[in-house]
């Protein structure tokens, strides 16, 4: 063969290679997605596959679980978060930061710890809200986020390691009480899941 035709053949799987790196990267990056989300609660984006395939989905509200979670199964929940969070008052950073005294700081807050660009850039503090919504599905949350982990699908498995990261600080917050709109809300919920 002439060194011709290698050079043109190589070219051609350059391209190639290219274009496909163009095409995989389109698929993962939020952006090119648009508003991925549709609707939000507490001021955060509910991921979509909550609402998919429903005109919309109920989502109870993260008081009116907190209300009736149990913060002693909490350790069961966040055993699935240990090997990259430590959860112990002075715990170090892993691959995530330590989330000792986590409710009510500022996202992205960690001393010592390497933020992604994604959980950077939002502004706002820890709140009930915002773990649940984070730890729903994290990589729809915040899109682009370097944290692997899939989620936490269950309502209650998620109050329950939220009402426990609430009790894991020097000085532990109240856990924030059901307002009238979200016991409203709950109890339309009810009424017509009922018809």
């Amino acid at each position: 063969m002439s060194n011709s035709f290698l050079i043109f053949a190589s070219i051609l799987f350059a391209a190639f290679l290219g274009l496909t790196f163009v095409q995989i990267t389109k698929v993962y990056d939020p952006e090119h997605h648009g508003d991925h989300h549709g609707k939000v609660v507490y001021g955060f984006p509910v991921p979509e596959f909550v609402t998919a395939g429903t005109e919309e989905a109920f989502v109870t509200p993260i008081a009116v679980r907190l209300a009736d979670a149990n913060p002693a199964l909490g350790p069961k929940n966040a055993s699935k978060c240990t090997t990259c969070h430590a959860f112990e008052q002075g715990g170090a950073n892993k691959l995530g930061p330590a989330l000792w005294g986590v409710v009510g700081k500022d996202i992205a807050s960690a001393d010592g710890f390497a933020y992604s660009g994604a959980l950077a850039g939002i502004d706002g503090a820890w709140t009930a809200e915002a773990l649940d919504g984070f730890l729903l599905k994290p990589k729809a949350w915040a899109p682009g986020t370097k944290m692997g982990f899939a989620g936490l699908k269950d309502e209650a498995d998620r109050a329950n390691l939220i009402a426990w990261m609430f009790q894991q600080a020097d000085a532990p917050m109240a856990l924030p009480e059901p307002s009238a709109e979200d016991l409203a809300a709950v109890a339309e919920q009810q009424a017509s899941s009922e018809n």
